[in-house]
């Protein structure tokens, strides 16, 4: 599923924050992450927490991402502060997708918030995902 695709790209960019002017930087080390998904169609929340080894500075560009990825276009991208807000919209098989994300960073701690809000003809489906990180130590 595209959805499905576009949240983990995003997900997994969470740990590949840059330096750049419109990005963000973590530090390098040993990562936990904990990742919460909920939709309007299964009702219930599923989560997990992994670790991850963070060996260098790595990047997150929501218009790379989007040029990566078929049918799918960057509408607004802006930093404010430790934030890095965006919007984008994806069409597969005739299915409008949108999705509305934030990233925050102070360096040693990370969150994210997704959300995102399938139509297919009358069908809507909404499905959110968060994620919070933090750096507990070196690898």
């Amino acid at each position: 599923m595209l959805r499905m695709k576009i949240a983990l790209a995003l997900v997994a960019s969470l740990v590949a924050l840059g330096s750049a002017a419109d990005e963000l930087a973590i530090e390098p080390g040993l990562w936990e992450f904990t990742w919460e998904q909920s939709n309007s169609m299964m009702g219930a929340t599923q989560g997990k927490t992994e670790r991850e080894c963070i060996k260098e500075r790595k990047r997150f560009d929501p218009a790379e991402m989007a040029r990566g990825m078929q049918e799918c276009t960057l509408l607004d991208s802006k930093r404010v502060g430790n934030e890095l807000q965006f919007r984008m919209e994806c069409m597969a098989q005739g299915k409008l997708t949108t999705l509305d994300g934030r990233l925050f960073t102070d360096g040693r701690t990370a969150t994210s918030e997704m959300h995102f809000n399938l139509k297919a003809g009358p069908m809507e489906m909404k499905m959110n995902m968060k994620s919070t990180g933090k750096r507990i130590g070196d690898c």
